[in-house]
Parts: C-alpha cells; structure tokens; sequence
C-alpha cells in the first residue's frame, strides 16, 4: 500500500512531533560523534601506551588516523552549520511561466549528462507565486540529487517532472523509479542529520522543507520499496 509521510502523522507542529524528531536528532549526533570520539581514544591510547616503541613512520600512521577521525567530526559540525546557513532572506513574486521554465531548464541539463529519460508536464494558469529564486533552485537541486542517487543501480533511470497551478498553488513534483524508501524511514528523511546512507550528512531534505516552510509552502514524500518515489512540493500564489 502507498503511503505518504503525511498520511503517517506528520505533524510539524505537534509537540509529540518535535519531541521525536529531537530523540532522531540527538541519536544520530550521539552515534556519529560517540564512534569517532571512541575511536579517537582508542588511537590515541595505542599511541600513548607504544609511543617509545613505535618507530616514526608508525607514529606518523597513527597520527594521520587521529587527524582522518577529527576530519568526521568537523563533516558533521558543517553539516549543523549548513542548516543554519541556508535561509530565506528576501521573497518575490515569480512569474509561474519564468519559474516553470528555469527549473525544468535547470533538471533537464543535469539528466542529460546522467543519462535519465525525462519527461515533463505542465498545467498553469497565469499568475505569481511568492518566493526566493535561489532558494526554490536549492530545493530542487537537492530533491535531483536525492532521486539520481536513488536510481544509480536502475537498469532503465526515469525521471517525471509536473508542475499544476490551481486555485492559488502551484504543485511541482519529481518522480523517479528508484530504489524507493522504507515505511520505516519515510517520516523521519526530513528530519536534520537522519540518514541511511553511510558517509552522508543527512541535511539536504531537512534544508529544502525548511526553505519551503520559510515561503510558506511545504513537501510531501510518497514512496514505494523498490519502484521509486514521487517528491510534490507546493507555493502559495503571491
């Protein structure tokens, strides 16, 4: 059955909400900074305990290993500091028509070198949504680099664009037919550091629902396991 990160209960302003996307923010930070801090000590403990023993090139090694672990912590340090930095400052009203042909523009010159069939689709009416340029192309941006990564081991990559305008909101969503995400994850991918991806800082959906929230629009996520996921992003008319 498709569900959606809606239908599950989110609730961005519900205290139990806020209280469990906290518990995922701090067991995330607990786990990535409580390893690499773990294995700091231990590398410098062997370090400390061999240290007359260990000639200079085994020093060395156990040096650059130390300086390798800090590297990690400072990754998730930027990534806190990236939440922070990325923000609506100024909005404008934007032309449906300019809006609609900068980002398909913008999407369909990255497909293009990914090798991903595109389609695309558009129903609008004339009017202006409120919003930030930058901040919508960094909203997209992340949502294509989300969907790419998902199709990488798809034998046959698909990408659907559609953007619909009416009765005062404009709804744009990007489907894909990768690997999909877990009922499990699906309503904690929003929230800032959670991610299932070894090596990844888990903060470009959290950034992207924040811009939306500052424009006074918002993120739905739909996915099925193994057949893909369709991301619907919605403005406000101006």
């Amino acid at each position: 059955m498709r569900r959606t990160a809606d239908q599950q209960g989110y609730d961005p302003s519900g205290e139990t909400e806020i209280l469990d996307n906290l518990e995922v923010i701090l067991s995330t930070m607990r786990h990535q900074l409580g390893n690499s801090v773990n294995a700091i000590k231990v590398t410098l403990d062997v370090l400390k305990q061999n240290f007359d023993l260990f000639n200079d090139g085994k020093k060395k090694d156990y040096l650059d290993r130390g300086a390798l672990l800090l590297e990690r912590q400072q990754v998730l340090i930027e990534a806190m500091k990236s939440y922070s930095r990325f923000d609506v400052r100024e909005q404008h009203d934007i032309d449906l028509t300019v809006l609609w042909e900068h980002l398909s523009s913008l999407i369909r010159g990255r497909l293009d070198t990914a090798g991903v069939a595109f389609r695309q689709l558009a129903d609008l009416e004339p009017g202006m949504v409120r919003g930030n340029m930058m901040a919508l192309e960094k909203v997209v941006i992340s949502l294509l680099e989300n969907a790419l990564e998902a199709m990488e081991t798809v034998e046959t990559p698909y990408l659907e664009l559609e953007a619909v305008a009416r009765n005062r909101v404009l709804a744009i969503s990007i489907r894909d037919n990768g690997c999909g995400i877990a009922e499990t994850d699906l309503r904690r991918i929003r929230i800032p550091l959670f991610t299932t991806k070894p090596g990844r800082a888990g903060m470009g959906l959290s950034i992207a629902h924040k811009l939306l929230l500052k424009m006074d629009g918002g993120m739905t996520i739909d996915s099925i396991p193994d057949e893909g996921t369709c991301v619907r992003i919605w403005l406000t008319a101006a």
